[in-house]
């Protein structure tokens, strides 16, 4: 923090996403558009929110995650974090 502080380099804005339901850009890790009000589900392994275009889900528990952090976790583990099922990458 006091890097932060002292280095005036530092940008000030939020990495941001649009809300899938109204259009609106929101900070990257909302998961409630500040908006609409519009809902995603937390990722299972990161818990950033769930954005239909990178999403897989657990084949047995059917819980969402992002797929690159999916892909990893499941090449270092081998199962689901959520039910322990064994699971493939996509």
């Amino acid at each position: 923090m006091l890097q932060i502080n002292v280095d005036g380099n530092v940008g000030s804005s939020l990495p941001m996403r649009r809300c899938e339901n109204c259009g609106t850009d929101t900070y990257e890790g909302n998961l409630v558009c500040h908006q609409c009000q519009a809902a995603l589900e937390p990722c299972i392994i990161t818990g950033m929110p769930l954005v239909k275009s990178n999403t897989v889900h657990c084949k047995i528990c059917n819980k969402g995650a992002i797929r690159e952090h999916w892909n990893d976790y499941i090449a270092a583990t081998g199962h689901c974090p959520w039910c322990k099922s064994m699971q493939t990458q996509y």
